[in-house]
C-alpha cells in the first residue's frame, strides 16, 4: 500500500497500559495517515479476545476544523483534509522470561495468523476515506468487514511472507522454507472439520433468527433446535449438550455468522487473482486500496468486488454473483 508503521513515543498518560505500543502509519505520498496502539500481551482485567478496537474513524475535514485541538488532521495529495483514524490493536500473547531475565515471547504460526487478521481490520480502517466517519473503514455490511482481515490470513500462511519475517531471535537465522512446509502440511489434516464446524454454526446461527420463530417465540426450545440440527447433520452427534449457550457470536454477530465463511471464499477469489504469483505486489496492492479499502461503508461490497476481480457482472451481486464466489479459482 505503500506505508509503513512506524513507532513513536508517547505522552504521559495517552496509553492504559505501559505494555501498549504506539505506532504511526506513514505513507510515502501523504505522511501520517493514522495511528495503531497495539496492545498485545495478556494482563489480568484485558479482554481475551483479540480484536480492532476503534477510537476515532476517519473523515473528512472543513477547512474551518483544521484548527481544533481536539482533532488530529491528515493532508490528501489533492489538498483537502481527513481526520486521523486511531484504533487499538488487540491480542493476548503470552511472553516469557529468559534466563537473562529479558522477557521474549515466541509467536505460534496461530498467533500470527491471527495478528495478521486484526491488521487488516487496522489497514481498512487507516486506508478508508470517506466524508462520514459513520462509513469509514470497518464500518460497512457486516458480512462484508471480515474480507480483509480474511485475505491478510493468506499472507500470514504464505512461505514467501514467513521465511521473511520468522527469524531466530538470537541468531536471526532465517525459518526454513521445508519446515514451514511441513508444518503446514500437518496443520492442513482435517481442515475440512473445521469448515464443517463453521457452517454448522452459520446454519445455526439462521435456524435461531428464523421470522417464523417471532410469531411462536415463547414456546421456542433453544437446545432442542440446536440438538435437531445436530441430529438432522448426522456428524459427530452432539444431542446432549446444551452447547449453544456458549457461542458468544450470536448477540455480536447475530444471524450474521455465515460472513467468516462467505468472506473467506472471497477472499481466495481476490489471493490468487492478485496476490497469489507476488505477495508483495505494490501494482495490485494499490489496486485493492483503491477499489475496496477505501470505500468503507460508502460504495456497494459487490461493486467493490467486481472492480477488484475486473468481473462486471458481480456489481448487482444475487445467484449469478454467489454462484461465480462459490467456484473454484481453478475453474
Amino acid at each position: 500500500y505503500g506505508i509503513r508503521l512506524e513507532p513513536a513515543i508517547t505522552d504521559e498518560g495517552e496509553t492504559w497500559s505501559p505494555d501498549v505500543r504506539r505506532l504511526n502509519v506513514i505513507s510515502e505520498e501523504e505522511g501520517i495517515i493514522g495511528i495503531i496502539y497495539c496492545d498485545l500481551f495478556e494482563r489480568n482485567g484485558k479482554t481475551s479476545n483479540p480484536a480492532h478496537f476503534t477510537v476515532c474513524c476517519s473523515r473528512q475535514i472543513y477547512p474551518s476544523e483544521t484548527d481544533f485541538s481536539t482533532i488530529q488532521v491528515g493532508e490528501n495529495p489533492d489538498g483537502t483534509y481527513f481526520q486521523l483514524p486511531v484504533i487499538s490493536l488487540v491480542c493476548n500473547f503470552s511472553p516469557i522470561l529468559i534466563a537473562s531475565k529479558k522477557s521474549l515471547c515466541f509467536l505460534q504460526l496461530s498467533e500470527v495468523e491471527t495478528l495478521f487478521h486484526e491488521m487488516g481490520h487496522a489497514m481498512h480502517s487507516m486506508l478508508g476515506r470517506t466524508h462520514m466517519q459513520n462509513i469509514s473503514g470497518t464500518r460497512c455490511a457486516t458480512d462484508f468487514v471480515e474480507l480483509p482481515s480474511i485475505l491478510m490470513e493468506h499472507f500470514a500462511k504464505d512461505i514467501r511472507i514467513l521465511t521473511k519475517i520468522g527469524k531466530h531471535y538470537g541468531t536471526g537465522e532465517t525459518i526454513q522454507a521445508d519446515m514451514l512446509q511441513r508444518f503446514m502440511k500437518s496443520t492442513n489434516f482435517l481442515q475440512n472439520c473445521e469448515t464443517y464446524s463453521q457452517a454448522k454454526m452459520a446454519m445455526l446461527d439462521q435456524s435461531f433468527h428464523d421470522e417464523k420463530i417471532i410469531s411462536d417465540i415463547d414456546n421456542f426450545d433453544v437446545v432442542e433446535n440446536y440438538q435437531a440440527l445436530e441430529r438432522r447433520l448426522k456428524v459427530l452427534v452432539d444431542d446432549q449438550s446444551n452447547w449453544c449457550g456458549r457461542f458468544g457470536h450470536l448477540f455480536g454477530y447475530g444471524a450474521t455468522y455465515y460472513s467468516y465463511l462467505f468472506d473467506r471464499t472471497i477472499a481466495s477469489k481476490i489471493w490468487y487473482a492478485l496476490f497469489e504469483d507476488d505477495p508483495y505486489s505494490r501494482k495490485n496492492g494499490d489496486k485493492f486500496k483503491k477499489h475496496l479499502l477505501k470505500w468503507g461503508g460508502l460504495k456497494d461490497p459487490w461493486k467493490c468486488i467486481a472492480d477488484v476481480l475486473e468481473c462486471p457482472m458481480l456489481e448487482k451481486g444475487g445467484s449469478d454473483a454467489m454462484e461465480f464466489i462459490a467456484q473454484s479459482h481453478k475453474s
